[in-house]
């Protein structure tokens, strides 16, 4: 009897313990997923101009709990340095709103995470994987390679080179973030796409973190087809 209440000790502590082991990783990756991409995403389905300001009103109407918004585009590109090439994911985000919209002061590793101060090259804060495997740290200046189709012939590709100083790096709490993503401000995203003024769609900050999943389906109704919406889950 004694054996099987030491059995049962043994397995409920166990339990216990993976229990509180998932628990805190939940957390962790929540924060993470949080403080690089937002509470939730807005993403637009089509390449149609529209008023950015005018889709954060519906979806504020919608979400009185809403903090604020932040237009965001996603590109993907090559960083080659030293002989050593690396595929990137840049994510351009509004400089005025990258710091209510994302949590990234506490995840600087060396640098900072400011990149309001003016610079002839555009700053950018990377995973510290990526910095890692190129040999980068805050000041340096790296290039970044992206396909850009041909107004004339859809079928055909130029390159697109664009230059970045290292602001900060940062551990992003995700080992393919660490080593691919890099982040910097819209416009410089824009240029360097060619795209104008054209976003991927907005990030968005409500009161509460743990609201992002009700928030998500609710404006998922609201906003229609022409827009996917994604939280932090």
């Amino acid at each position: 009897v004694s054996q099987s209440r030491y059995g049962l000790i043994l397995g409920v502590a166990a339990l216990v313990a993976s229990m509180a082991v998932m628990s805190g990783f939940e957390s962790t990756l929540k924060m993470a997923m949080a403080d690089v991409t937002g509470h939730v995403q807005v993403v637009k389905r089509s390449r149609v101009p529209d008023d950015w300001r005018e889709l954060e009103g519906r979806i504020r109407q919608a979400e009185p709990t809403l903090v604020t918004s932040s237009r965001f585009v996603f590109i993907e590109a090559v960083l080659a340095r030293e002989g050593k090439i690396s595929g990137v994911l840049l994510q351009g985000v509004d400089p005025d709103r990258i710091n209510q919209v994302l949590n990234l002061k506490g995840r600087v590793v060396t640098g900072s995470e400011d990149m309001a101060e003016p610079t002839e090259v555009p700053w950018a804060l990377i995973g510290k994987g990526l910095a890692n495997h190129m040999n980068l740290k805050p000041g340096d200046i790296f290039r970044v390679v992206v396909p850009i189709a041909e107004s004339s012939n859809p079928s055909s590709f130029k390159r697109q080179v664009g230059e970045f100083r290292v602001r900060g790096v940062l551990d992003l709490g995700k080992y393919e973030w660490n080593e691919r993503f890099i982040i910097t401000s819209l416009p410089a995203a824009q240029t360097l796409a060619e795209i104008g003024d054209r976003y991927s769609g907005l990030i968005l900050k409500f009161q509460d973190v743990d609201y992002a999943r009700k928030a998500s389906f609710n404006l998922t109704s609201v906003l229609g087809s022409p827009y996917w919406v994604r939280d932090w889950e």
